[in-house]
């Protein structure tokens, strides 16, 4: 959720979300949600589900080809528990669960599916948009920079934008490609507005992360767009890339509702 990134400034030197703490992720307050000060906002979340998933062992030679994360309400800004078991061992594919726990609660699931990586035709789209010049104004914040090439945060339609994190998921572990994707999935509602900010509360409840490949570097390509059939319910969809082609997408289910005080 980009807003959870433009509203928080954040703790002057700290630049990872977690600190691991006797089997506990302990955040360190800079991954705050946009709707409440005391909750962990989605790019943390998914983050971590991402390093927990993808320090499991028996991912030699295996692809993390998608990653999907449930978030179960208020993630509390207190330290997670992460309970992980197998569904599907094997040589070509695996699907491991991940339950993360706080107060006794599961606060937000994921699962991840391995496939076998192996020659095959190499069929991926190039890259879309040309990663920019110098000359363009960098979009900086707290946790990540940017270029926005297309839309608004604050204007609905489609958007699209070059960005690069700048924060770790845990304290003492340099962010990996997969984490760095794994982030990026959560700033689709921010790159493409579904409705006014000002009116509407727009807030995701899960992430889905579809990957051909893992990114070879830094600095992803998000081209997102929204839509809603007027229900209450929205949908997010974030096409990936970087700058040697495009390596997936992504999606966000929004949960639309007015704000407080807006009739």
């Amino acid at each position: 959720m980009e807003q959870a990134i433009e509203s928080d400034s954040g703790d002057a030197g700290i630049n990872y979300f977690y600190s691991l703490i006797d089997d506990e992720y302990v955040p360190s307050g800079i991954g705050t949600s946009p709707w409440s000060r005391d909750a962990q906002n989605g790019i943390a979340l998914a983050g971590l589900a991402a390093h927990v998933l993808e320090s499991m062992p028996g991912g030699e030679g295996m692809h993390p080809a998608r990653l999907q994360i449930d978030i179960l309400g208020k993630v509390p800004m207190v330290p997670l528990r992460p309970e992980v078991r197998v569904v599907r061992p094997g040589r070509r594919i695996q699907m491991l669960e991940l339950e993360l726990q706080a107060e006794g609660r599961a606060r937000a699931k994921a699962s991840l599916l391995r496939v076998r990586k192996t020659h095959t035709p190499d069929v991926s789209v190039p890259c879309t948009v040309d990663f920019p010049e110098s000359e363009r104004p960098l979009e900086p914040s707290p946790h990540s920079d940017g270029y926005r090439l297309q839309g608004n945060l604050h204007r609905p339609g489609p958007g699209m934008r070059w960005l690069r994190m700048l924060v770790d998921v845990v304290e003492g572990h340099s962010a990996t490609m997969f984490e760095r994707a794994a982030m990026s999935a959560d700033f689709g509602t921010g790159t493409a507005s579904l409705l006014s900010r000002k009116e509407w509360s727009l807030a995701n409840i899960d992430i889905s992360l579809h990957l051909t490949r893992l990114p070879r570097d830094e600095w992803l390509l998000l081209d997102a767009s929204s839509e809603s059939a007027g229900n209450g319910v929205g949908l997010a969809n974030l096409r990936l890339g970087d700058r040697e082609g495009m390596i997936g997408w992504g999606h966000q289910t929004i949960f639309v509702d007015t704000l407080r005080g807006v009739q």
